[in-house]
């Protein structure tokens, strides 16, 4: 028996574990849509009670001014007003 027919022969079983069909290809895309459908329902049901906060994103570097979303604005941390003093 050449090799070549030893594999076909010995490798046919195993050929539809080795090889998933399409149903399997497409079952992880299944799942990964689920979770997104789970994750939106639960984001629109935090949002729907108020109790959802966005970011702020800082575009510029860190400083007593700062730029928030293309807006220049005072350091979160400022408070108007304030005058440290050396203790």
């Amino acid at each position: 028996m050449s090799l070549r027919t030893a594999v076909r022969l010995f490798g046919a079983p195993f050929r539809s574990v080795l090889q998933p069909c399409a149903a399997n290809a497409r079952r992880p895309y299944a799942a990964v849509a689920q979770a997104l459908s789970v994750l939106e329902n639960e984001l629109d049901t935090i949002r729907a009670a108020g109790t959802w906060k966005g970011e702020r994103v800082i575009t510029s570097k860190q400083g007593p001014h700062i730029n928030v979303d293309g807006s220049r604005g005072e350091h979160p941390n400022q408070m108007k007003g304030f005058v440290e003093t050396g203790s």
